[in-house]
């Protein structure tokens, strides 16, 4: 999925006064530090992934699990930024200031939404690694 425009300059703009944490459903680390170098998103204070989380996880588990980790290690979370309203409720009823930020493209190009609804993680994967292949040629 490629970043949005608003989006990267709300990164942008945060990341001049703030340290940014990113937090990514992805189990595999290298992946997402791979697709942030990709975007050109850089200089971030911290990248967490569902790397090495017991599964299965919903995507709401995983980043109320980064909050927890966070929030136990002593970094002060001011703002959490998620797309799924359900991860900003979330943050808002343990204390933290939400913000549901949602672009309208997303929707069409979500890998894990197909025609018939939820698609499984393997054909996501594949399709992942279809694109990747085309892209390096």
């Amino acid at each position: 999925m490629l970043p949005n425009d608003v989006g990267v300059r709300l990164y942008s703009s945060l990341q001049q006064w703030f340290r940014v944490v990113l937090s990514s459903t992805c189990p595999d680390h290298g992946m997402v530090q791979t697709w942030l170098a990709r975007q050109g998103l850089k200089g971030h204070g911290q990248v967490l992934s569902a790397e090495g989380l017991p599964e299965p996880f919903e995507d709401i588990d995983i980043r109320a699990n980064h909050l927890r980790m966070l929030r136990s290690g002593g970094t002060p979370v001011g703002l959490l930024i998620d797309h799924d309203p359900r991860v900003v409720t979330h943050a808002m009823q343990v204390g933290v200031t939400g913000l549901c930020f949602g672009m309208p493209r997303t929707a069409e190009r979500r890998l894990d939404i197909g025609r018939q609804g939820i698609r499984d993680w393997s054909s996501i994967e594949e399709e992942y690694a279809d694109r990747e292949r085309t892209v390096m040629g």
